[in-house]
């Protein structure tokens, strides 16, 4: 034991200089690993002949780093020996033993340590290497352990002052270790980092105070139509362009006021589109390291594709209402045309088939408002040539949605044969064209064309936006198409049962007025008539029948027509009526109501009427004095009973009288109504000394009162006589 110790003090001073050498080579600006391997070099030859730290990396993976042998044939053995002992005694051996406890393992003599389990071909091996002794130092950082570092000795045996060293030298090693763990964790930071940028779905940027790009994600790099790296250095305005500019504003606010700006919404173009201005949403903040602004982080998102949805929606709930809004079809087409710009065109022009199968331009609408009046002037300018290779004509024919990226000059010349027409479209502005079939009930009508002014105007998504308006636009211009043609033809034949204009009786004024209820899209039940009767007396006659369209047609005709072929005959008014009654019945026709008034003269100069009523409002008498009263008795509506019960009231009409005629749409047209009080009331309000303007003003009051939508229609028939009374006389 006095050898040992004697010579463990022989070496004491290459303990030392290990200590010194290790701390000068830990506080070097070498490499964390690169200080390792040469610090363990150093212990070599003079306190070991072979150095290793284990240590766990940044992964958690167990790592190792040794300081060579001379002799690579004993290297190899090392190496072989650490690999069986760490794969059969499981748990890395005694090489990490010292680990849980944070205590060094001192092996005086290795070839006789119990706790060292060597098979028999390792103790071979260890007696070709001559090893002698070891240490085993752990390292920890925070009470947390980090690895160990093993001495071995092939020509000495180590005692506790060498333990000692090894100690110090290990605390060198652990503050290394600190640093290459470091180390390691910003370059897993910077791999992250990097493959968090190439793969981000969003734009991300880093720029310094000059706003130029430090650091850019691939997403962000493909809107400046360059690679990530050919961003670098570069500023943010010369790369994106009028994106980069709006950016740029952003960035330089975080820098000035130290504050993030969060979601705020650019529009702008940038080098990949620079046609159409798109959408992005944007969010800068201030990156400081030490209390020092480094630059700003950016994260970029483009919204272009979200918005436009949006848009989209928008506008289709949009153009539901307006073509929801009105049935005439002029109107409607020429709603579809400004419901297109400029939300999703610079213009827009729609093209229909007329009744002989022609194609003409019928509405126009420019965003342009200095040019739309130009753009009308294309309205039913020319037919289009049928044969046309492009636009509205060519769709109209295939049923096949056109687009034309880039409508050039000699595509207009082929289209359209009017140079005018060329003119006009010249100036209006035609780059581009989108043009969509009018498909209803599965018939083309016609077609909607959207323009713009450039070329290349019109992606995918605005093709499909444009087929689904179309899709909507034509089922409400078909209806409109249809609702207007029957409105036509409803007006038309109320018109034919109603005359064409009243006749002039000689001391007598008359006027009527007829307001259909609705937008007049079928026909009406109420009707009136005048006609003169043998011997000179005249006939009025207002009428309401059950129901409405063409069966209220077919009676109101019936009506009118078998009362002016009864009046041929001689009878009273209450046999008119009876007569009428077996017709209805007869044809088993709608029912109605009537009433019947018959106008003679008398020797005296007066008029004498007689009045009978078929179920009727009673007329009402207006005194020249201001007396109003009904005039008749209620009796039974015709096409009901066999024997309709009436009544004739005879009455003289003084001069300056006015007898109304009404049906009770007047009276009804509102809830609860008015009542005979009410309508006395409001015609004694009307002017009485134009019969044409009395019958408007009470008309005025009714719909007023049904807040401008009346639901029945309204028949009214005024009679006056004369102020002065007419001269005695056989007959008008």
């Amino acid at each position: 034991m006095a050898t040992f110790d004697a010579y463990h003090h022989a070496h004491s001073g290459d303990r030392d200089s290990l200590a010194d050498r290790a701390a000068d080579l830990f506080e070097a600006g070498v490499s964390s690993e690169g200080a390792l391997v040469v610090a363990l070099r150093q212990a070599v030859p003079d306190f070991a002949d072979w150095c290793v730290v284990d240590y766990y990396g940044a992964n958690g993976e167990l790592t190792a780093v040794h300081s060579g042998y001379p002799d690579a044939r004993k290297e190899t053995l090392i190496l072989e020996i650490r690999r069986r002992y760490r794969g059969e005694s499981g748990e890395n051996g005694d090489v990490l033993a010292a680990l849980p406890s944070g205590e060094p393992l001192l092996y005086p003599d290795i070839t006789q340590d119990s706790s060292v389990r060597l098979s028999p071909r390792e103790t071979k091996l260890l007696g070709e290497l001559g090893l002698k002794s070891s240490i085993v130092v752990p390292v920890h950082e925070d009470r947390q352990p980090r690895g160990v570092v093993s001495f071995v000795s092939m020509r000495r045996h180590y005692g506790d002052a060498d333990l000692a060293a090894a100690q110090e030298f290990a605390a060198g090693c652990a503050r290394v270790l600190s640093r290459l763990r470091d180390e390691e964790e910003v370059k897993r930071s910077l791999v992250l980092l990097d493959t968090l940028y190439a793969t981000v779905a969003v734009g991300l940027a880093f720029v310094d105070t000059d706003l130029r790009f430090r650091r850019v994600s691939e997403r962000l790099a493909a809107s400046g139509g360059m690679s990530a790296p050919g961003h670098i250095g570069r500023t943010l305005v010369e790369v994106l362009g009028p994106l980069g500019e709006e950016l740029a504003t952003l960035c330089r606010r975080v820098l000035d006021d130290g504050q993030p700006v969060v979601d705020a919404e650019l529009v702008a173009t940038t080098a990949t589109h620079p046609g159409r201005g798109r959408h992005w949403l944007v969010s800068c903040t201030p990156v400081k390291l030490d209390q020092r602004v480094l630059g700003v982080s950016c994260v970029v998102q483009g919204v272009t594709a979200r918005k436009r949805a949006e848009a989209r929606a928008t506008f289709l709930a949009h153009a539901g209402e307006v073509l929801d809004s009105s049935l005439d079809y002029r109107q409607t087409l020429q709603r579809v045309a400004r419901l297109a710009v400029p939300d999703v065109a610079d213009w827009c022009s729609i093209s229909m088939f007329d009744e002989r199968g022609r194609m003409y331009r019928l509405a126009v609408a420019h965003s342009d408002a200095a040019k739309d009046a130009l753009a009308q002037e294309l309205i039913e300018r020319e037919a289009l040539p049928a044969d046309a290779p492009a636009g509205a004509a060519a769709v109209m024919r295939t049923g096949i949605t056109q687009v034309v990226q880039e409508f050039t000059d000699e595509l207009l010349v082929e289209s359209l044969r009017d140079p005018r027409s060329h003119q006009i479209l010249r100036e209006l502005g035609l780059g581009s064209s989108v043009s969509v079939p009018l498909i209803a009930r599965g018939r083309t009508l016609g077609a909607i064309s959207l323009l713009s002014v450039t070329a290349f105007g019109f992606d995918g998504q605005d093709v499909q936006l444009a087929e689904e308006l179309a899709r909507r636009a034509a089922v409400s211009i078909d209806n409109a198409r249809l609702y207007t043609e029957q409105s036509r033809i409803a007006q038309t034949l109320q018109a034919g049962l109603l005359p064409r204009s009243l006749p002039k009786i000689p001391g007598l004024d008359l006027a009527a007025r007829y307001r259909p209820a609705g937008e007049l899209n079928e026909v009406g039940g109420d009707f009136y008539d005048v006609y003169l009767r043998s011997a000179g007396e005249w006939l009025l006659v207002i009428g309401d029948v059950v129901g409405k369209g063409a069966e209220a047609a077919a009676t109101t005709a019936l009506i009118r027509y078998t009362l002016r072929a009864a009046a041929l005959r001689p009878g009273s008014a209450a046999e008119l009526l009876e007569e009428l009654n077996r017709a209805m019945l007869a044809q088993e026709a709608s029912f109605c109501t009537v009433a019947l008034v018959s106008i003679r003269p008398t020797a005296s100069g007066a008029t004498e009427l007689s009045v009978c009523l078929a179920g009727h409002p009673a007329p009402l008498l207006l005194r020249a004095g201001g007396e109003a009263s009904g005039v008749g008795r209620h009796g039974t509506m015709l096409g009901f009973v066999e024997r309709p019960e009436l009544v004739e009231t005879r009455i003289e009409l003084e001069p300056g009288d006015v007898l109304l005629l009404y049906t009770d749409g007047l009276t009804e047209v509102a809830p609860p109504g008015w009542t005979d009080a009410q309508l006395r009331d409001r015609l004694r309000s009307c002017p009485m000394d134009d019969l044409d303007a009395l019958l408007a003003h009470l008309e005025a009051l009714a719909v007023s009162e049904a807040g401008d939508d009346p639901h029945d229609d309204i028949a009214l028939l005024a009679l006056r006589a004369a102020s002065e009374p007419r001269p005695p006389a056989d007959g008008w």
